[in-house]
């Protein structure tokens, strides 16, 4: 049987209430879930991927960079890449070396404790592009996380892919923050890089779940797993569904296990 990737997708500062600036609602119910998943002993993770956006000031994706724009519009861009593309403005969040950018405490030591499987993901450093997927930034340790490239990687997805396959991962498991954003992009990616893929629903939170469950519909249609969906009729508690899963071979991204 392959390994197993837990994927942990931006628990950081600015995205938890009470202070942070672009705040989930209910986010401070993620770290206490994701550290049980830690703690539980009939979990086994062989890696750990811990995502981070890491944006520099005047990041592209702030509305504060593009004056006489608000907060929360839709704008179309040309990014460092030359990709035209819509982005929605948000507020500065998550800027390198401010608290709002740091992971959640707790959940960082926990991390810490685990060694060389926890492998750390900055992205959205490039103060022109943006970057939702955790596939999408430049991996180092997350205990000693190295400082940006100094050049732009135009495929980064497949290093960070190359790495997984290397080190026999088959399946991935998301969870984090914000549910319909960074959390569905980074499972997105998983399967389209044949990871069998499912989220935990009860270990991420949405700034809207009516989007968000527009994004589980989707991540359904293309064969990934969503456990312990909340408004879905359910024969098994979710610890239940995701021990199921992790043991079942082919588990996920493949039709028989599409959910209807």
């Amino acid at each position: 049987m392959g390994k197993v990737a837990l994927f942990i997708v931006d628990v950081q500062g600015d995205f938890l209430p009470p202070d942070g600036s672009l705040q989930v609602p209910a986010g401070l119910l993620v770290p206490p879930a994701i550290i049980s998943l830690l703690r539980d002993h009939k979990y086994h993770w062989d890696y750990i991927v811990v995502s981070q956006d890491y944006h520099p000031p005047g990041h592209i994706s702030f509305a504060s960079s593009h004056p006489g724009h608000k907060v929360y519009s839709d704008v179309e861009l040309k990014d460092g890449r030359g990709i035209l593309y819509e982005q929605k403005l948000w507020p500065d969040h998550c800027i390198q070396g401010t608290k709002g950018c740091e992971i959640e405490p707790e959940l960082a030591a926990k991390l810490a404790k685990r060694g060389d499987i926890v492998k750390l993901v900055r992205k959205g450093w490039h103060k022109d592009v943006e970057a939702y997927s955790a596939f999408d930034g430049y991996m180092s340790d997350f205990n000693n996380p190295a400082v940006p490239p100094t050049e732009l990687d135009l495929q980064p997805q497949r290093k960070i892919v190359q790495w997984l396959r290397e080190q026999g991962v088959t399946k991935v498991v998301v969870t984090g923050l914000a549910a319909e954003h960074c959390v569905a992009h980074t499972a997105l990616s998983a399967v389209a890089s044949r990871f069998q893929t499912a989220v935990l629903q009860p270990a991420t939170r949405a700034i809207e779940d009516r989007d968000a469950e527009e994004q589980w519909d989707k991540l359904c249609a293309v064969g990934a797993r969503v456990i312990g969906r909340s408004n879905r009729p359910r024969t098994l508690r979710w610890e239940d569904e995701l021990t199921r899963w992790l043991a079942t071979d082919n588990a996920g991204a493949w039709p028989d296990w599409k959910q209807k």
